[in-house]
């Protein structure tokens, strides 16, 4: 059996409920990646618990618990908090 480590590679996430509250109070304050994926609807039905990521794998739910991630290539999909925390650490 062959093991694999993560490259060392940094990206872009934030907890989803936090994004949830700026979308409802504050829509400037989201990041922009944020913002430029609900411009190009790739971010869409947004609710007060969840919103709708068309990723590469089709429609994903991304509720407050999870973490929304974007990739090395510019995708988005969410990651449940508790895999996100054992996966990845805050660089800044």
């Amino acid at each position: 059996m062959a093991l694999y480590q993560k490259l060392p590679i940094e990206i872009e996430a934030e907890l989803v409920s936090e994004l949830l509250e700026k979308f409802k109070h504050n829509f400037k304050e989201l990041p922009r990646w944020v913002i430029e994926a609900y411009e190009n609807t790739t971010i869409n039905t947004v609710t007060d618990n969840d919103f709708i990521i068309k990723t590469l794998e089709g429609n994903m739910t991304a509720t407050k618990e999870d973490y929304l991630i974007k990739g090395v290539n510019g995708e988005l999909y969410p990651c449940k908090k508790d895999i996100f925390e054992k996966t990845y650490v805050a660089v800044k």
